[in-house]
């Protein structure tokens, strides 16, 4: 639905204001999509620690619990963090990879990506935590943009096989980016074997599986239905232009 989101609103034909179009140039690929996604998540962070909105609001929207018939939450909890240095990880990671991915396919199918990636990694996250038998004594909410981010991270690091990163403990410091990823999904399977508790394990390593599916093929079935999507967007157009006539 993501994907067909973005090619409806690829036929409105909707244009960057002026001011947007000249932070663009600046900071290339930071807007409409990375510069949106960071401010909503620092806006949802506010939330969390002073809101004038209800508890059980910010929770209902905003947390990701399985059995819970909310399915707005699963969207909604890719943008929630709690923790400041959560949200800082995440939004580090996610400006670098989110402008590259932007370069390799474009800021919509970016955006389409990030969010299919973000629900699926909350649903997952949430059914794990009910069936796990570590953890479904606690049957943790699920909340934050890991799964997303590292989806983008995946396709990024697919797309680009020679790319290298630097870790934010080892600034000085470049390793394979292939590497990096590896060793990320290596330590996620471990700790989701024996329950651990302090990362959404689960979560990442379906974010990694949904970046590395969208490169190997699901990207371009999903441009298929975009282009289908736009067509009928189009045959629509002009069936109302001729009833208006």
């Amino acid at each position: 639905s993501s994907f067909g989101a973005v090619a409806v609103v690829d036929r409105l034909n909707l244009r960057l204001p002026p001011s947007l179009q000249d932070m663009n140039a600046r900071t290339p690929f930071l807007w409409p999509f990375v510069g949106t996604v960071i401010l909503s998540n620092m806006v949802i962070f506010g939330l969390w620690n002073k809101s004038f909105l209800p508890p059980r609001f910010i929770e209902k929207y905003f947390l990701c619990r399985h059995g819970i018939p909310n399915t707005f939450s699963t969207l909604g909890s890719t943008f929630s963090h709690q923790n400041l240095m959560h949200l800082g990880f995440n939004m580090f990671a996610f400006y670098g990879f989110g402008r590259a991915c932007c370069h390799e396919i474009g800021s919509g199918d970016t955006a389409a990506l990030y969010l299919s990636c973000g629900v699926l990694s909350s649903w997952v996250a949430g059914v794990v935590s009910s069936y796990h038998p570590k953890l479904r004594v606690l049957k943790m909410p699920a909340l934050g943009a890991s799964g997303a981010v590292l989806g983008l991270v995946s396709f990024t690091t697919f797309a680009r096989p020679g790319m290298e990163i630097s870790l934010i403990f080892l600034p000085m410091t470049a390793i394979p980016a292939i590497q990096a990823l590896g060793g990320l999904v290596a330590l996620d399977c471990i700790g989701l074997v024996l329950g651990w508790k302090a990362l959404g394990h689960a979560a990442h390593l379906t974010g990694v599986a949904c970046g590395a599916g969208f490169y190997f093929g699901g990207l371009q079935l999903m441009r298929g239905y975009e282009r289908q999507v736009r067509l009928k967007v189009d045959m629509a157009k002009r069936w109302y232009r001729e009833r208006l006539k």
